[in-house]
C-alpha cells in the first residue's frame, strides 16, 4: 500500500456517511436502469426488477467490498467491537465493576508473586556473615 492509497483511504474514511449514501443511490439507479432495459425487452415491471436484482447479485456483499476499499477494515472492526463492549458494560454496571475488581486483584496478585519469586529465586541472598 503506497502513500497515495493510504491518504485516499483516510479521506474516504472521514467521508464514510457521504460515500455510503452515494453508493446506495448508485446501486438503486443501476438496478432501475437494468429493470428499465428489461421492460424494454418486453418483461413485466415486477419481473424486470427481479431479473435486474438477480443480475446485480448480492447487494450487501458489494456494499461491504466497497466499504473495505474505502477505509481500514481492521480498524473499523476493532472500533465496532470496542463500541459493542462499552454498550454492554454500560448496560450492566455491576458486572463491569466485578470485572474491574477481578482484574485488579489478579494483576496485583501476579505482580506480588513475581516480586517474591524474583527475590527468592533469581537474585542472590545478601551475605550476612563475614
Amino acid at each position: 500500500m503506497n502513500l497515495r492509497e493510504i491518504f485516499g483511504r483516510l479521506v474516504a474514511w472521514r467521508r464514510r456517511a457521504e460515500l455510503e449514501q452515494q453508493l446506495g443511490e448508485d446501486m438503486r439507479a443501476h438496478i432501475e436502469l437494468l429493470a428499465r432495459d428489461r421492460v424494454g425487452e418486453g418483461l413485466p415491471a415486477d419481473d424486470a426488477l427481479a431479473a435486474a436484482r438477480r443480475q446485480i447479485g448480492n447487494v450487501t456483499k458489494a456494499r461491504e467490498e466497497s466499504r473495505d476499499a474505502w477505509g481500514f477494515p481492521a480498524i473499523d472492526i476493532v472500533l465496532r467491537d470496542v463500541r459493542y463492549a462499552a454498550r454492554g458494560l454500560r448496560r450492566a454496571p455491576g458486572f463491569a465493576i466485578t470485572i474491574v475488581v477481578t482484574l485488579a486483584l489478579g494483576i496485583g496478585a501476579n505482580a506480588a508473586m513475581f516480586g517474591v519469586i524474583d527475590r527468592l529465586m533469581f537474585r542472590p541472598f545478601p551475605r550476612w556473615w563475614p
